[in-house]
């Protein structure tokens, strides 16, 4: 149940979807493969506040797209 401390993503997306930054808590942490279909960057993003937060871009990688309800990639 929300808010969480942790949350991490295992498939490539273009952003992180509002929904799910809303669910993290102040000093929480979503860890999340963010960029094309072809390359992502590991980012962690750090949530200081209700209104702010920190977007750290890691490591290159690549991981499988990410799928909505409606089949698109990208969760977007």
């Amino acid at each position: 149940k929300s808010p969480f401390q942790g949350i991490i993503l295992a498939a490539g997306l273009g952003r992180v979807p509002e929904p799910l930054l809303a669910q993290l808590d102040i000093g929480g942490r979503i860890v999340a493969p963010v960029g094309g279909p072809t390359l992502q960057h590991l980012t962690t993003i750090t949530r200081k506040s209700r209104t702010v937060l920190d977007f750290r871009e890691g490591v290159p990688c690549v991981f499988v797209p990410l799928i909505d309800d409606t089949g698109i990639e990208g969760g977007s």
